[in-house]
């Protein structure tokens, strides 16, 4: 009876760790591990994906970005020395244009002066010939005969006076060579005494006739009429020539002020101009030397970050592809008939309970060996080798306690890539509100 009692509660033992056995469930939350970090890997790898996006779109449009502002502030020094070079003529041609505007009024100025002493000159002449053609005039009437026969002596002589007074100033006017020395002699003789020149001719009808005696003297004032007359046609003709000269000049001096004038407006202009893009472009290069600066920084930054984002990416890949090779294999040595059949010996006999067969101590080596090989960067694995590897916890309580720690190990790792990828979010929303600024 105790025989049979024995075999059956060997084979219930038996059938308990064919059901649900520590080893089952071992490779049971080996499998749940593998399959939770491969989906792990897959988000991540999809978090990493997008930043790795972000990097190259960032990075290369900051790169572009940095040559055009490398460009515009070449094309800025180009047109900054241009315009410098532009400055430096007007204000060369700015200076000569105001020389040349200052010349031409002092030019209108001075033959202003010189024609208004011109027509002051000849307005004085023209009086005064005017006086002495009159004069002679008046002189040739009187002492041709009409008036000389009427009236006494007395009042022929006067009027003889009257006469030489007024021929006082026309002989003083009288240019030189028109008469001869003779004839000024003869002239000066009236003027010294006029009563000379009238004498007494014979009585008509109980009245004295007088006959002048002054024909030499008439034909000596006719020549000096004459050539006065002459000379005040000439006298007004060159006045006329010299005005219309002068307005000649005037207009071509004025229209000549107009010119310059026009042209220092439009060069002034032109200064006015290149100086604010002169300026201007100075700013513009500063401005793009200093964004210039910050975009490189952030660029350098960027870059020095997705890079060391990437080698970490890089070994994170390759820990998970031989933390799962590791699993792997400690499943398929679990899973093995060898080690069905010793764990499956080692739980359904009472015969010394305390040793390991040897076949079984094989298995758990291996198995020891597998996940010890992916241990080295993951202490939560090197601790469930540690487990496996045990002589005195072969059962795997403790290994399925390291395991319930794994799983929350990697639970909580989990939330921190779910921080990770908000953190990353939230730096390409700023890139993008500070590209938007710029």
């Amino acid at each position: 009876m105790r025989t049979y009692l024995g075999f059956s509660a060997v084979a219930v033992c038996s059938a308990v760790h064919t059901a649900s056995s520590p080893v089952t469930r071992v490779v049971t939350l080996l499998n749940e591990l593998k399959a939770k970090i491969e989906s792990d890997g897959k988000a991540e790898q999809k978090v990493y994906d997008k930043f790795a996006c972000w990097c190259e779109k960032t990075t290369g449009r900051k790169a572009k970005d940095i040559a055009d502002a490398k460009e515009h502030i070449e094309d800025l020094s180009v047109e900054i020395k241009k315009r410098k070079g532009q400055l430096g003529s007007l204000s060369a041609e700015l200076a000569q244009l105001k020389k040349d505007i200052s010349s031409n009024k002092a030019s209108q100025k001075e033959a202003t002066s010189l024609r208004n002493k011109e027509h002051e000159s000849y307005s004085q002449t023209k009086n005064e010939m005017e006086e002495a053609i009159g004069a002679l005039e008046k002189a040739i009437n009187s002492l041709s005969g009409a008036g000389m026969n009427t009236g006494s002596l007395i009042s022929k002589q006067s009027r003889m006076m009257d006469v030489a007074a007024d021929l006082r100033g026309a002989l003083e006017m009288a240019p030189r060579g028109i008469v001869s020395n003779e004839q000024v002699a003869t002239v000066r003789g009236f003027l010294n005494n006029p009563s000379a020149f009238t004498q007494t001719a014979s009585k008509v009808g109980g009245v004295d006739s007088y006959a002048p005696a002054s024909n030499e003297i008439v034909g000596i004032l006719k020549d000096m009429f004459d050539t006065f007359t002459s000379n005040l046609e000439t006298a007004s003709a060159t006045e006329a020539e010299n005005l219309k000269v002068f307005e000649d000049l005037m207009a071509a001096k004025n229209k000549e002020l107009t010119d310059l004038q026009s042209t220092l407006d439009k060069k002034e202009a032109e200064n006015a101009e290149a100086t604010t893009v002169e300026a201007d472009s100075q700013q513009d290069r500063e401005d793009t030397s200093a964004q210039l600066e910050a975009d490189e920084k952030f660029f350098d930054d960027t870059k020095a970050s997705c890079r060391e984002k990437a080698n970490d990416w890089a070994t994170r890949t390759r820990l998970r592809t031989e933390e799962l090779a590791g699993i792997e294999k400690a499943v398929e040595i679990l899973n093995s008939p060898e080690a069905q059949a010793a764990f499956s010996g080692a739980t359904s006999t009472f015969v010394q309970i305390r040793a390991v067969p040897k076949q079984l101590a094989d298995v758990r080596t291996r198995a020891f060996n597998a996940l010890k090989k992916v241990s080295r960067h993951n202490p939560t694995m090197a601790l469930l080798a540690a487990e496996v590897g045990s002589q005195t916890g072969w059962h795997f309580e403790k290994v399925l306690t390291q395991i319930d720690k794994m799983v929350a190990s990697i639970r909580k790792e989990e939330k921190e890539d779910v921080a990770a990828k908000e953190n990353c979010d939230e730096m390409e929303s700023k890139a993008k509100e500070k590209k938007a600024d710029l």
